[in-house]
């Protein structure tokens, strides 16, 4: 039978409203970009959780290699593979800890230049090395010390940055982790804790570029430069900050800030200037990567203020959340509260200015500042409410695992006292409050919502945050 093209146009729109209606929503993640440790923080660190919990909850999967990369090279999963390495401080005798010394055979005395480390002044000999002797187990000038890399040596006989590549080609010889995290990436030539300034780098500006030229020339055997991470995003305003060496070279990604959350860095201060160098890095045009965590302090505390840091900074694809709260535990460190997907933010951080490391001089060590504690222009300053040290965010639409939840917000108190939400700081209206439940997803954590709440007048203990939602 012949339809009418009246007829036919009719049919096909129901057809395609039949579609739409039975299509599901645009995909949204089932959480936010995550970072967790496997045989990270120990060898036995997240050995209770299946394979399943790594694919279904974690984005970058860290250490243990190549364990991870039996986790993620799986057909159909999204993790991807990271691996830890440390090519800027090394460890000897019962100090000998360091992935290279422990596997790659690295020896004070016969694999590398003297001009592979760095020495306090000439002339460069044993004798004048800087030793790091941090572990309780070192002793400087000793064999059993740690010795600090020279990111200048990257040419000639027995350069570091050689035998850095040797080692690694040897070491990932049956496959490549999707990214490595290269340790201890300071940019301020003043070295922790020795206090002692390397006559190798004549001010942090010409350390920052070494740093940059070693990562960028840190390469697979097929001579493609490896994609990487660095620690080192510091949070002391008297320091010079890392963030600007994040794409310095196409594969430095994103940086990552160790232990910027918890009770001590919001109340000197830190955690608000880690706030404005996260909006520095996730704002800015060149595509770079902020790292939140690890190192929290641990217990519900920590969580919700590790997740309400990353709820204000959040931009998709630009931020991770590293929520390691029980290092080293025997479940992999990934929570209910990372699969809070939100959306549609109604404030957001603008581009920080007035910031204290542009106070510090060039020409110097880079560690030498002084004035705030924080930006004092946009950035964090941009989510305060008036007249009070309480930030907060909030977002049109959130989602729990992929499931729409509503409108939601976070509103942290930064203050030591404890603070009452003011009517007038929040544009949406929220009937439910967000609570974190049990331990890691494999202990059981949950999270859940309570209703019948009115947020004007709810009291925010010191440095806590609250969770809300409509």
């Amino acid at each position: 039978m012949m339809i009418s093209r009246g007829r036919f146009t009719l049919v096909l729109l129901a057809f395609m409203l039949v579609v739409q209606l039975r299509a599901p929503a645009s995909a949204v993640p089932l959480h936010v970009e995550t970072w967790a440790g496997y045989r990270y923080g120990g060898v036995d660190e997240g050995v209770k959780s299946p394979p399943a919990t790594m694919r279904r909850w974690v984005t970058y999967l860290d250490g243990g290699w190549p364990h991870n990369k039996y986790v993620c090279d799986v057909p159909g999963h999204p993790c991807k593979t990271v691996d830890y390495i440390d090519a800027s401080n090394e460890y000897f005798g019962t100090c000998g800890w360091s992935t290279a010394v422990v596997y790659g055979g690295l020896t004070q005395q016969h694999t590398l230049a003297e001009s592979a480390w760095l020495h306090v002044r000439p002339p460069l000999t044993y004798a004048t090395r800087i030793f790091n002797n941090r572990n309780n187990h070192c002793a400087a000038g000793t064999p059993n010390t740690g010795l600090f890399i020279n990111k200048n040596s990257r040419s000639g006989p027995g350069n570091a940055l050689a035998f850095f590549n040797a080692f690694m080609q040897n070491r990932y010889r049956d496959g490549w982790p999707d990214y490595l995290m290269n340790d201890d990436i300071d940019v301020f030539n003043d070295l922790w804790p020795t206090g002692l300034g390397a006559y190798e780098y004549g001010s942090w500006i010409d350390l920052q570029n070494a740093q940059a030229a070693f990562l960028g020339g840190e390469v697979r055997r097929d001579g493609r430069a490896q994609n990487t991470f660095f620690n080192g995003c510091s949070s002391n305003p008297a320091a010079v900050t890392a963030v600007n060496l994040i794409k310095m070279r196409p594969n430095i990604l994103g940086c990552i800030t160790e232990a910027n959350v918890n009770s001590k860095s919001i109340g000197n201060g830190r955690v608000q200037y880690s706030l404005d160098n996260c909006a520095r890095v996730t704002l800015s045009a060149n595509g770079g990567i902020f790292v939140n965590g690890p190192d929290e302090e641990g217990g519900m505390l920590a969580r919700r203020q590790a997740t309400a840091f990353n709820m204000l900074c959040y931009v998709p694809g630009r931020e991770i959340f590293w929520e390691e709260e029980e290092w080293g535990g025997k479940y992999v460190n990934v929570f209910p509260e990372e699969a809070i997907y939100p959306t549609r933010p109604i404030q957001s951080m603008r581009m920080p200015a007035d910031c204290p490391d542009e106070n510090i001089s060039r020409s110097g060590a880079g560690h030498d500042g002084s004035g705030p504690s924080a930006c004092t222009a946009h950035g964090h300053n941009d989510l305060l409410t008036q007249g009070f040290n309480v930030e907060r965010r909030e977002f049109a639409q959130c989602y729990n695992q992929g499931v729409p939840a509503g409108g939601c917000a976070v509103v942290w108190n930064l203050s030591p006292a404890a603070v009452s939400i003011r009517p007038g700081w929040l544009k949406q209206r929220y009937t439910r409050e967000m609570e974190m439940l049990g331990g890691t997803i494999d202990e059981g954590g949950a999270i859940r919502f309570t209703g019948g709440i009115t947020p004007a007048g709810i009291s925010i203990p010191a440095y806590d945050a609250l969770f809300l939602f409509h």
